[in-house]
């Protein structure tokens, strides 16, 4: 995936399966990711550089999983 290093929201394909730890190595400003139901991995590294990135998914999709194990990681760290 070819992100711009300005964009600040990022929407992916609904033909991605997988994101992984360079997905988003030049979205420097990425505030939003929007991701779709049809992610069923997403490798522990992917978002680890995004201190307060908003996660927008289907309520009962693996990126939702995702991200609230990202939030209790976050919690456990402060």
């Amino acid at each position: 995936m070819n992100i711009d290093s300005t964009t600040e929201q990022v929407v992916i394909p609904n033909n991605y399966t997988k994101l992984s730890k360079d997905s988003f190595k030049n979205a420097n400003l990425m505030e939003i990711v929007v991701i779709p139901n049809s992610i069923k991995e997403i490798e522990k590294e992917t978002f680890e550089d995004f201190e307060d990135l908003t996660i927008i998914c289907a309520e009962d999709s693996y990126a939702a999983e995702y991200a609230e194990k990202r939030r209790n990681n976050k919690k456990k760290e402060d």
